[in-house]
């Protein structure tokens, strides 16, 4: 029950059994304004402080309890466009695109197409096309042969008239060459270049015309001591030049037709332009 006012509080006695003698007096403060006539005072309601933050900032509650944003750098990526292949036939991917477009960038070869540029790299080499591969090998970018044509053709089977006159005349005053037959002397110009012919070209390119190869020792399954070619094809595979077609059998297959893409490679080995050698297959 209420038992008295008391200077703006009120004194409740508790009314439960046992008496109030050994009870003590329970004081309750009112929030009522003016109550008994003395003014009381009210409660103002406070805002707390509420952290914000935005995508790149953490708050962190320092000693002091102020908020501190971390700030959070987000990497920014930059892509970098993939160089366009310098032949459209020899993309990403190709097994000889090194060595292509290093002879490319160096002049050595201009492709076998302009639009679209192409390089051909599956195409077998004929043995005049590679009169003006190893040329160019020999002298550098080079557009026309390095020699004056003669009026009296060489060989008996290339004209005056035929498009790689000038650069079989050429290959024959340096010395590169002795053509494929002697009675009559004949270059064979629409025949296939072969690996063991190419050996001797690409020997001549990296240590001169009058290079002599070692005496073979028969290394290779399929080449013979007694083939004309055995020394060069040896020579050719111990300096890097050209692997074996088949290393489990050690066979060189010195008759296979040479395409492009083995030409370049080989260029790249005998110019020394410091691509690596190719494993041969199993």
């Amino acid at each position: 029950m209420v038992n008295a006012l008391e200077s703006g509080g009120i004194a409740v006695q508790d009314t439960r059994p046992g008496g109030t003698a050994n009870k003590k007096r329970i004081r309750v403060d009112l929030a009522l304004p003016y109550l008994n006539g003395l003014p009381v005072p009210t409660a103002t309601k406070t805002r707390t402080p509420t952290a914000t933050s935005t995508s790149s900032a953490t708050p962190t509650a320092t000693s002091t309890g102020t908020l501190t944003p971390t700030v959070t750098l987000t990497p920014t990526v930059t892509l970098t466009p993939t160089p366009t292949p310098v032949f459209d036939d020899v993309p990403y991917g190709h097994w000889a695109k090194a060595y292509i477009e290093a002879l490319y960038t160096s002049g050595y070869v201009a492709g076998c197409s302009t639009t679209p540029r192409l390089y051909c790299p599956e195409r077998v080499l004929i043995r005049s096309e590679s009169s003006v591969f190893i040329l160019r090998g020999a002298y550098g970018a080079i557009a026309a042969p390095p020699h004056p044509t003669p009026v009296t053709p060489t060989f008996a089977d290339v004209g005056t008239a035929y498009w790689g006159y000038g650069w079989i005349e050429s290959l024959w005053t340096d010395g590169y060459t002795a053509g494929c037959g002697t009675s009559p002397l004949i270059y064979c110009p629409l025949r296939d270049h072969n690996r063991a012919e190419a050996s001797v070209f690409f020997l001549r390119i990296k240590n001169g015309v009058g290079y002599v190869p070692p005496t073979p020792t028969g290394i290779f399954s399929d080449v013979s001591l007694g083939a004309w070619y055995a020394p060069w094809v040896e020579a050719a595979y111990n300096e890097g030049l050209l692997p074996l077609c088949h290393s489990a059998s050690m066979a060189f297959c010195p008759e296979d037709p040479l395409n492009r893409s083995w030409a370049a490679y080989m260029m790249t080995q005998a110019k020394r332009m410091g691509l690596p050698t190719m494993a041969p297959p199993p």
